[in-house]
């Protein structure tokens, strides 16, 4: 079940709203102030739901608060009152406005909310009372009392300034909560001052062990030693005079005796097993390990003498502020007998030196030395070789004699980089090409573009060099920049003419900055219609004569007309009985249009200065994707003068605008003379258009009905 619905506000309509989360979309439906009070369209809002589901409908409806999701579900509670109804009485009365109207019977304020009756009344306060739950009546007294704070105000000042009332009022009385907070101060497990408990005590009472158990508080747990790092608290007790008759909050404190703590410092020898003895000191004070004497044997090799002492991960330790037990080991300083190491280069120069090594050292292995480099080569070190041009890791020698060692070297290809800029003040960088000394570059980002400027644009041609010169990247021996060289062509800008109502128009359709500003030739009067002249827009206030090309933008301009006479002509349907193109005064029909032609499509194939609108049978407005039918009637209006035809599609009896079998049984019944056709449906019926129907026509339509013939291919 919903609780909430959280997400994006999409639509909001009347009695619902639509809400996006995670991609769907939630249909709620809310109280029209429920609605106001979400918020801006575009904004994440949160409502509380109730959801309904049922065999025929499952629907969400939505709350602004809990409590009007409460009243909204006490209200569908009872009988009679639906889900509709409670959303109404939402809009027009709170939630504590609604308890207090049920609790004190005022039937007077339920009939006020629109679709309660004095009946509904009586049974929702009748099936409700009971129900509003405790805290609901108090909220919903506290509602009155705020209500009425200002009204109470008013007449306890006139008590006091002994005025006299002159209307009736109701008051209230204000309660004051009659209690005490009793807060235990102890020590926390850093040894600070704090609250462990709290207790709530009633005015005048004691405090014992049963109220604190009552309020989940042991008293046992109050009475225990706390130890910190630095100090150890014994619980000696705490103030028990202050359990007796509490009458105001109250602070009881825990009592201690502190002791402060001692550390014990082991000395390991630096084997980390051998202990050589122990020292005691209080917390933060020093270690003394003066009675300690730590001695290494010497062995063939070396010598050792006591350098101090060191923790665990090797730090030296001097033994100062000591908060915890800790270990330390013994170190010691070796002597070696005395060697040199030597280092040159590949070409016998020296490097280093060290002369003060001892037997058994590792060796200091110098910074990599560097070659200086050629323009095509770079060197690269790659390791140090013995007398016999050895490679050797240097990092696994040890020292046992005088030595000299070589620098080895390998050679690698220079890279250079070509850059690539957009302009020649190189403010502009698009690309890097970085290849070996010699190899051709290549620019793999994407074409270059420069904005377009003064009516012109510009193409990207080719990279040239600071000196101008073409620059085809190849044989690239230096870092070296290139700038992208573009061909500059003038723009093409449109000139649309709209509303020029298909007379021939001989203006040009486009300009460039390059030509010379463009005269407008007039338009051709056509018929019905005077050409006027050419405005920048269709309130036809400014009249232009020209093109000034240096505008540099695409142009719309309008053609003006003075309308004289309404025309209706069609080169696709037949209007009238004289002119087949063309309304003429007394024509009925318009006729030979092709089945399932919507009206858009319709419209589109005939030429009128009027608007032209269908009307269905029945009287409605045919709508643009509705399809034409026989017997509809066509409209084209234009300042008050009309036109009115009946319209005819072929093969359309009944006038659904389709080709069926009951239109085929219908020209059947003709040709036997079981019926009559006339007018708008004989024209239907007359597939040849000769003025009769014949089997000719019979077969036609049975042939549309079997798909082997298209109507649309009969003119």
């Amino acid at each position: 079940m919903l609780a909430y619905i959280k997400g994006k506000l999409e639509m909001k309509m009347t009695g619902y709203v639509v809400i996006d989360v995670g991609g769907l979309g939630y249909k709620v439906f809310m109280s029209d102030v429920g609605i106001e009070k979400l918020g801006d369209i575009g904004e994440t809002v949160k409502v509380h739901t109730y959801y309904k589901v049922r065999e025929d409908d499952i629907s969400i409806f939505g709350f602004n608060t809990l409590e009007e999701l409460k009243m909204f579900e006490l209200l569908i509670s009872v009988s009679g009152v639906g889900a509709k109804t409670a959303l109404a009485m939402l809009a027009t009365c709170e939630p504590t406005e609604f308890a207090l109207a049920v609790i004190s019977e005022d039937v007077k304020k339920l009939t006020s909310i629109p679709g309660i009756g004095a009946k509904s009344a009586q049974r929702i306060i009748l099936e409700l009372k009971d129900k509003i739950s405790k805290e609901q009546q108090i909220e919903a007294v506290k509602h009155e009392i705020k209500n009425n704070e200002k009204t109470t105000n008013k007449i306890q000042e006139a008590i006091e300034n002994n005025a006299k009332i002159t209307s009736s009022h109701t008051l209230y009385a204000q309660w004051k909560d009659n209690t005490h907070t009793v807060e235990f101060i102890g020590k926390d497990s850093n040894g600070q001052d704090t609250v462990l408990a709290t207790a709530i005590i009633e005015h005048g009472s004691d405090m014992t062990a049963s109220i604190l158990r009552e309020q989940g508080i042991n008293i046992s747990d109050l009475q225990k030693d706390v130890n910190t790092q630095e100090y150890y608290y014994k619980y000696i007790g705490m103030e028990t005079a202050k359990f007796n008759n509490i009458t105001e909050d109250r602070q009881i404190k825990i009592l201690y005796e502190n002791t402060k703590n001692s550390y014990t410092i082991t000395f390991y020898d630096e084997d980390k097993t051998t202990i050589l003895g122990t020292a005691t000191a209080e917390y933060g004070a020093n270690a003394d390990g003066s009675h300690i004497i730590p001695k290494k044997s010497e062995d063939q090799t070396y010598t050792y003498v006591f350098s101090g002492w060191v923790d665990n991960e090797g730090n030296i330790d001097d033994l100062g502020n000591v908060i915890e037990n800790r270990n330390v080991y013994a170190t010691y300083t070796p002597t070696y007998k005395v060697y040199k190491v030597e280092f040159v280069n590949d070409d016998g120069s020296f490097i280093s030196d060290k002369k003060d090594y001892h037997y058994g050292d590792n060796i200091v292995i110098p910074n990599n030395p560097t070659k200086a480099p050629t323009k095509q080569y770079t060197y690269i070190f790659e390791g140090w070789m013995d007398s016999e041009n050895n490679l050797i890791d240097l990092s696994k020698i040890q020292v046992t004699e005088n030595a000299i060692y070589t620098a080895k070297y390998r050679q690698e290809l220079n890279k250079y980089t070509i850059t690539f800029y957009l302009d020649s003040n190189k403010t502009q960088k698009i690309g890097e090409s970085t290849v070996d000394y010699g190899t051709n570059a290549t620019y793999t980002g994407e074409i270059p573009t420069k904005a377009e400027e003064n009516g012109y644009k510009f193409t990207f041609d080719k990279w040239i060099n600071k000196e101008n010169n073409e620059d085809d990247l190849s044989n690239v021996t230096e870092n070296r920049d290139v700038i992208a060289s573009f061909i500059k062509t003038p723009i093409v800008y449109n000139i649309e003419y709209i509303d020029t109502m298909g007379a021939d128009n001989s203006n040009p359709l486009t300009y460039t900055i390059e030509d010379e500003n463009i005269t407008l030739n007039k338009l051709p009067d056509i018929k019905g219609m005077k050409f006027i002249g050419w405005f920048t827009d269709t309130t036809y206030t400014t009249q232009i004569n020209s093109i000034i090309t240096k505008n540099l933008e695409n142009i719309k301009v309008y053609a003006k007309w003075d309308i004289e006479d309404l025309y209706l002509k069609s080169q696709k349907y037949k209007i009238g009985e004289n002119n087949v193109d063309e309304y003429e005064e007394n024509d009925i029909y318009l006729y030979r249009v092709n089945p399932n032609t919507t009206l858009t499509d319709f419209i589109s194939n005939c030429d009128t200065n009027g608007t032209i609108t269908v009307y269905k049978k029945t009287g409605e407005k045919l709508g643009n994707n509705e399809i034409i039918g026989t017997g509809m009637t066509l409209k084209d209006e234009l300042n008050g003068k009309v036109i009115i035809l009946t319209l005819s599609v072929k093969g359309d009896i009944d006038g659904n605008g389709k080709v069926t079998a009951t239109d085929l049984a219908a020209i059947n019944q003709q040709i036997l003379k079981e019926i009559n056709l006339e007018g708008a449906q004989f024209k239907a019926a007359d597939i040849s258009d000769d003025k009769q129907v014949t089997a000719t026509d019979l077969a036609a339509i049975n042939q549309v009905i079997l798909k082997e013939l298209d109507l649309s291919t009969i003119k």
